[in-house]
């Protein structure tokens, strides 16, 4: 007879050495954690990478530094810092972001070497990451239908939402922490039931809630980024590949009774994008991508230094804004390929671009021998990064903190999955 006790059970790990309890723990918070403040999330992210280089050091165990993504990291991180003494505007504010930089290197490799080694260790995490999307979509919702937040930000004009934030990215953090939701709620629809239907109403259900929580926040990108990610998420599962249309027929209906419930959602989402779109070289978007471009032509090689762009942005030719305001510049390129590459200059985008391919290229080689169980949620953390690389999309800086900590934490759960031993081909 299945329970719950029996489909649960083995989500939860707790080990039994008290230091591995501490940072399995510290792990599964970050996300939570996020929502305080970005400060103590990173404190957390720091104090498990050098609590791993402690443990390495302890153990003796330093094959880790061996491996290939780990050494091509390196060679980005000394080329980051060498193109730091060439910042056109500030040479402190980019080798202080290059030095730091290492944390998020070394985070990944505790996660996937120590802390995430264990398939239960990854699914305790997941159930601490749905509890906080559960949480944050909860507090969506009640926003939208009762307006104001706890931090007074009124929905009513500006068709955005804030969330439990005290900033316009509740849909954002949605769209980049629910993908290894959706791969839970997989697993245990497998686990609860053998019914297929009943499995891809599960699924489906599960997807259309993300979706229209993300939607009514107003995060354009976020929107449409998950919304990618979903239609693979169900290509790539057999059992769900048919059923696509399913969750893209209910999505219609769903967006068009949230347009007539809320306008200022629906200018946001459909007018003001159409608009956009129609006009790209004439909007802010378009202006900045201009700009890093001219950047990226002027200085190919080393770039413009770290943290850097938002200052020579203001400068003569590159604000190329209504009223040459150079304020409209932003603080960063808002794509995270165009941002290495002004930053770093082309060398730097192409290593990153290295990294990225031969860390995904593994997670994929992995799940592609994962066992029955293992492979959605492996799959929702992989998919997870769609919504930070996907190229076509306008994006937050990858080298922020809010943003970074974010993106290197999903990139270390779904890179953790390779440190499995694969036993059953799906």
């Amino acid at each position: 007879m299945t329970t719950l006790s029996n489909i649960f059970s083995p989500w939860w790990f707790w080990p039994k050495p008290w230091i591995e309890r501490v940072f399995l723990a510290l792990t599964a918070l970050i996300p939570a954690t996020m929502i305080i403040g970005q400060g103590l999330a990173d404190v957390m992210l720091i104090t498990i990478a050098l609590a791993f280089l402690l443990r390495s050091g302890l153990t003796g165990n330093w094959r880790w530094t061996r491996e290939k993504w780990f050494l091509l990291a390196l060679v980005l991180w000394f080329w980051m810092i060498f193109i730091s003494f060439f910042a056109l505007a500030d040479f402190t504010d980019s080798i202080k972001r290059a030095l730091l930089w290492l944390r998020f290197i070394i985070f990944t490799a505790a996660l996937k070497e120590w802390v995430l080694d264990k398939a239960s260790a990854r699914r305790t995490t997941v159930l601490f990451i749905s509890a906080t999307v559960a949480f944050t979509l909860i507090y969506v919702g009640l926003q939208f239908f009762l307006g104001d937040s706890l931090y007074g930000f009124d929905n009513t004009q500006s068709g955005r939402l804030t969330g439990p934030f005290d900033k316009w990215v509740a849909g954002t953090y949605l769209a980049k922490t629910a993908m290894p939701v959706l791969g839970m709620a997989a697993t245990l629809s497998m686990a609860l039931t053998g019914k297929a239907s009943r499995q891809v109403c599960t699924v489906c259900l599960a997807s259309l809630i993300l979706l229209v929580g993300i939607m009514i926040t107003g995060e354009r990108s976020a929107f449409f980024s998950f919304a990618l990610a979903v239609a693979v998420f169900f290509i790539a599962i057999n059992r769900l590949r048919r059923w696509l249309f399913v969750p893209v027929l209910f999505g219609i209906v769903l967006l068009g009774l949230v347009f007539v419930t809320s306008p200022a959602v629906k200018t946001r989402m459909l007018d003001t994008t159409i608009s956009q779109v129609k006009n790209f070289s004439q909007s802010h978007y378009g202006m900045i991508f201009s700009n890093a471009a001219l950047m990226i032509k002027t200085y190919p090689l080393t770039g413009v230094g770290l943290k850097n762009y938002r200052r020579v942005c203001q400068q003569a030719p590159y604000h190329k804004f209504v009223a040459d305001d150079p304020s409209s510049c932003g603080l960063h390129p808002h794509n995270p390929y165009l941002e290495w590459a002004v930053e770093t200059g082309l060398p730097g985008v192409c290593l990153f671009i290295g990294l990225m391919a031969l860390m995904l290229f593994q997670i994929i080689r992995t799940l592609r021998h994962a066992k029955t169980e293992d492979y959605p949620l492996g799959l929702g953390a992989l998919l997870s990064l769609v919504i930070f690389l996907w190229p076509a999309m306008s994006t937050m800086s990858l080298f922020t903190n809010w943003n970074a900590i974010l993106f290197w934490y999903a990139l270390a759960l779904a890179f953790s999955f390779t440190q499995s031993n694969p036993t059953t081909v799906v």
